[in-house]
């Protein structure tokens, strides 16, 4: 079970620059027992751009987030390949983005 972090605002800070900030501040305040869990992205498409909302988003959630993302293009690779980070740090929720899907 899940409990979203109260003490913070509910609306999405104003700049990049902000969210970041109140991210680093709420993972700061977390608990040390808060649950780490690694996401993976297998992808063919650019999602580096939404890795500090997911991991606000995330943290507000009550989870203290691992992203991981795959090499562009190369789904087939990070999925065999031993020093892959997928393989490497085995995710606990893998997700495959796919260009089909946009």
């Amino acid at each position: 079970m899940f409990t979203a972090v109260s003490s913070f605002p509910g609306d999405i800070p104003p700049t990049l620059s902000d969210l970041i900030s109140t991210s680093d501040t709420m993972d700061a305040a977390m608990s040390s027992t808060a649950p780490a869990y690694r996401f993976g992205f297998l992808r063919n498409v650019t999602l580096e751009g939404i890795e500090p909302y997911l991991r606000y988003h995330m943290l507000r959630m009550g989870l203290r987030p691992e992203l991981i993302f795959g090499g562009y293009g190369s789904i087939r690779q990070d999925l065999i390949l031993p020093d892959s980070p997928l393989v490497k740090y085995c995710p606990d929720l893998l997700e495959r983005v796919h260009s089909s899907q946009m």
